[in-house]
């Protein structure tokens, strides 16, 4: 019985000793060095955790032997709340920041900036430009983008030739990867309507302007009359006056 409790003891030593190799291994496998370039991206799918992560990290080379990551995922449950997205590999330099990363849910964000006083052309460029940004827009026609962004009706005779120049709000537009060109031209669509509704709703009620697309195309001709900020009240009462006074307004913008 003696030999038996001594056996038993050294088993268990054994096992424990064991144990302690395998906590040691597993806790400092998450400080292994990760495999990644600059502004390297991963693409995380819905449900990619355990051997489905290992499989991605395996195939993007990432890690190179990633067995041990479904144990410590186990051991560390807390790592293994991986949520879907696209992010940005840039700093990642460890496991642990790896799964950091991928289980904070902050997708890589990307910009696109629409310059104030450019054209509906010159903005298409730079969706084209736009890195990891889909582009659905290549084979449309500057009208068929007009009907997909649902902008304001004003009125039949006016409909057939307004363009999208004016309807788009200048502005930096942060988006994620796989984000398409038309979902951040409907942002800037949708910010102009709330920015010009606004201004319509406070507008002097003596303005000789019918609608707010009128006052869009004013404020268009006074943006290009002066680059001046300071100048423009001055240079949009000349042209309200003349409009009053039932005067051509004079000015270059509306013949160029």
């Amino acid at each position: 019985m003696k030999k038996f409790f001594i056996f038993l003891l050294i088993l268990l030593l054994i096992l424990g000793g064991v144990g302690f190799w395998g906590y040691q291994k597993l806790t400092s496998f998450v400080h292994t060095p990760v495999n990644v370039t600059q502004d390297q991206l991963l693409t995380i799918e819905r449900g990619t955790t355990g051997s489905k992560l290992v499989a991605l990290l395996e195939q993007e080379n990432i890690l190179e032997h990633a067995d041990l990551l479904p144990w410590l995922l186990k051991l560390q449950p807390q790592l293994n709340k991986v949520k879907a997205g696209t992010y940005s590999l840039t700093g990642v330099k460890t496991l642990q920041d790896l799964l950091d990363m991928i289980n904070s849910g902050k997708e890589a964000q990307f910009s696109v900036k629409f310059i104030e006083g450019k054209t509906f052309k010159e903005w298409r460029k730079n969706l084209e430009n736009a890195p990891h940004l889909k582009q659905t827009l290549k084979d449309k026609s500057e009208q068929e983008i007009f009907q997909l962004l649902a902008l304001p009706k004003v009125s039949k005779a006016i409909d057939e030739w307004m363009k999208i120049d004016g309807w788009l709000y200048p502005d930096t537009y942060n988006y994620t990867p796989n984000s398409t060109d038309l979902e951040l031209l409907q942002r800037a669509a949708e910010r102009m309507k709330k920015a010009l509704d606004k201004a319509w709703n406070e507008r002097d009620k003596d303005l000789p302007l019918e609608n707010p697309y009128e006052m869009l195309i004013l404020a268009s001709i006074v943006e290009k009359e002066t680059g001046i900020a300071a100048e423009r009240p001055q240079v949009a009462s000349v042209f309200i006056n003349r409009l009053k006074a039932k005067m051509k307004l004079q000015t270059d913008p509306t013949v160029i």
